[in-house]
């Protein structure tokens, strides 16, 4: 029978303070969209193979594989191809302007160097990379050691 008087009590008050189970809210103006590392184009690339051309031996072949894991489209994408000898000295560089990739998509490139005139032995190395590209991130170089190894 207390328990009984108590609880109705309880109950009372609550009735008499006017507490109901809705909450009460401020109006609150529009909260701004909050950024996202996705605002922007987000370049990855994964350099395949490259060769000599067996049609045409004047020429070097590099395969790649471009990312874009932004919502932007990526625009004005450069890739930087390069071969080098045995000992690392730069036996070509050249920079090639591939145009764009699509938000959240992907693209396969197949860049063409003139090799006409160096010697290429059979130790020599050749890599392609993203150089640069118009208001977009190239997420490898964040990793220092990476962006270091370019310079």
């Amino acid at each position: 029978m207390n328990k009984t008087i108590l609880i109705g009590c309880l109950i009372g008050v609550l009735f008499m303070f006017g507490c109901t189970t809705e909450q009460v809210c401020e109006v609150c103006e529009e909260p701004e969209p909050c950024p996202t590392m996705f605002d922007k184009a987000l370049i990855d690339f994964d350099f395949g193979t490259w060769g000599e051309d067996i049609d045409d031996s004047t020429q070097a072949i590099f395969s790649n594989m471009i990312y874009n894991y932004g919502d932007v489209e990526a625009k004005g994408l450069i890739l930087t191809c390069e071969i080098s000898d045995t000992a690392e000295n730069s036996l070509l560089k050249e920079d090639k302007e591939i145009g764009n990739v699509g938000s959240r998509s992907y693209i396969y490139k197949e860049v063409y160097l003139d090799i006409t005139n160096i010697k290429l032995d059979d130790d020599a190395n050749g890599f392609c990379y993203v150089s640069d590209c118009d208001d977009c991130e190239i997420l490898p170089l964040r990793i220092k050691e990476f962006a270091d190894s370019l310079q």
